[in-house]
């Protein structure tokens, strides 16, 4: 209870009306991928005429990360009051959840934007590394993260951080193209920037997280985020 409370804290303590992030991810059964992704493009509709920013992604094992961003807890809740009363909306879940091959969803992430590139998201390459950090030591990771999004800009790479209600930590890379991607994790493995090696060689030395999972995602479908 007390790890837990720690990490409201911080997250409480990031800013009163931070940009907040509500991460879906569903799986569809053998075959019925297609109508998954139809029915998250129908979805995005709806959720940008009520205010929040929507991407579509396929990762790993044809899973679809659909992804809402709302500049505040306060208007993702009210996304989330619209939905509730909103009698289209009802109707369209309740469709989707009836017809053969329905999607399943699979994992929910509610996020608390801790920074993120310039400009905001973008690209077609996406990279998220999860990592679960110590007990007491989450406000040492997000200052790792911070100074490991500088490097990784230098590079190239567009970044976001963000650290979800259970206290992971959600790094992410992004690259306009898988290509793009591919150079610039050749230049973090491949002892091509020493800035870099002596920064990994310092973390890794006291490791203070976990790297719980590393997922890539295409992007699929992406709107205009709120400012």
């Amino acid at each position: 209870m007390k790890k837990v409370l720690s990490v409201l804290a911080f997250v409480f303590s990031v800013s009163a009306n931070a940009t907040v992030v509500s991460a879906f991810v569903w799986e569809a059964p053998t075959g019925h991928a297609p109508a998954m992704f139809e029915n998250g493009m129908k979805a995005k509709a709806m959720h940008e005429a009520m205010g929040a920013g929507v991407f579509i992604g396929q990762g790993q094992r044809f899973r679809m990360y659909y992804v809402m961003r709302s500049d505040s807890a306060a208007a993702r809740g009210a996304v989330m009051d619209t939905l509730s009363n909103s009698a289209e909306w009802q109707q369209f879940m309740g469709e989707a959840a009836s017809r053969e091959g329905a999607s399943s969803l699979v994992e929910v992430y509610n996020m608390t934007l801790i920074a993120e590139t310039e400009g905001g998201p973008g690209g077609e390459a996406t990279v998220v590394f999860q990592y679960r950090p110590n007990p007491g030591a989450a406000q040492a990771v997000i200052a790792s993260t911070l100074k490991a999004k500088q490097l990784h800009e230098k590079m190239g790479a567009r970044v976001q951080i963000l650290l979800d209600e259970t206290g992971l930590v959600h790094y992410i890379t992004q690259h306009e193209s898988w290509a793009a991607q591919g150079a610039f994790e050749d230049e973090v493995n491949g002892g091509q920037n020493k800035e870099w090696d002596a920064f990994w060689e310092g973390v890794t030395s006291n490791p203070s997280a976990v790297l719980e999972d590393v997922i890539r995602i295409t992007q699929v479908a992406v709107s205009t985020m709120p400012e």
